[in-house]
């Protein structure tokens, strides 16, 4: 069974978008075992649009309410949810600890080879 959870903002400090999506999610959506889908909650704020662009959309929109308030949102590659648990807290933790890492190794890598090239030429 789905739990809600509370948050300290007021209706009036999110816009009617912000507040659909805070609805959405704290209704039926908290823990990893109950996340939606992106496809699934634009549907449910009436944005949907099969595009990678209106999902790119939806995400920043996310990140916008996660900035905005203290709802801490997980992602999977498989949808979004609000933490719950210490334990979904460290696993997301170490997700985006891994994803950092790998981009901080891509930065190197082209850093390398755009520095090598530049010698050649």
């Amino acid at each position: 069974m789905a739990r809600s959870y509370r948050t300290r903002l007021t209706p009036d400090e999110l816009d009617e978008k912000m507040q659909r999506l805070v609805g959405i999610m704290m209704m039926n959506h908290v823990g990893k075992d109950n996340l939606i889908s992106m496809e699934e909650l634009e549907l449910k704020l009436g944005s949907y649009q099969k595009s990678d662009r209106n999902s790119a959309m939806t995400r920043r929109e996310i990140m916008k309410l996660m900035e905005q308030s203290p709802i801490p949102i997980g992602a999977t590659n498989r949808g979004v949810y609000i933490l719950s648990t210490d334990a979904e807290l460290k696993e997301y933790m170490s997700t985006l600890e891994k994803r950092a890492e790998a981009i901080l190794g891509r930065m190197e890598t082209v850093t390398r080879a755009y520095k090598s090239m530049r010698k050649v030429n």
